[in-house]
């Protein structure tokens, strides 16, 4: 709960109640998930996790994760089955050792961890590309 007690510390109480508000919880309740007094629920992670833009993700916030959302583990390659041919978002996040790139294509979103390396190749290879081929052959994992 780490990432998630400092991206709440660094809001002001204003901006607490308002993040709090947009979740659909209260700042209480957030507070009792930072210091493991509450397990948040499926649809709590997912907004936490979009209205932190991917600096906490739902995968920090619940130890059963890979039970709840078992596509986005990162123990081998991730396969996206067929072509993306639109591509409407692209938002590249740090972490440590890693970079995690969330993009919405074809309506659907995508879910990316991969080497620093790997996206910087995939932002020229992929997403610059005139015609996007499939991700799943294109895409250096380590």
């Amino acid at each position: 709960m780490e990432k998630l007690k400092e991206f709440f510390s660094s809001l002001s109480i204003p901006e607490r109640k308002q993040f709090a508000s947009r979740c659909g919880t209260s700042v209480a309740f957030i507070r009792n998930v930072m210091y493991g007094q509450r397990v948040p629920g499926e649809k709590l992670c997912v907004k936490i996790e979009r209205e932190t833009d991917c600096r906490v993700l739902r995968q920090d916030l619940r130890a059963d994760w890979e039970e709840i959302w078992p596509e986005l583990r990162t123990d081998g390659p991730i396969i996206v089955d067929g072509v993306i041919d639109d591509i409407e978002q692209f938002h590249v996040t740090e972490t440590p050792g890693s970079v995690i790139v969330r993009m919405s294509a074809s309506g659907r979103p995508v879910y990316l961890k991969m080497t620093e390396e790997a996206a910087v190749w995939f932002a020229h290879t992929v997403v610059l590309s005139p015609n996007y081929k499939s991700v799943a052959e294109r895409l250096p994992f380590v």
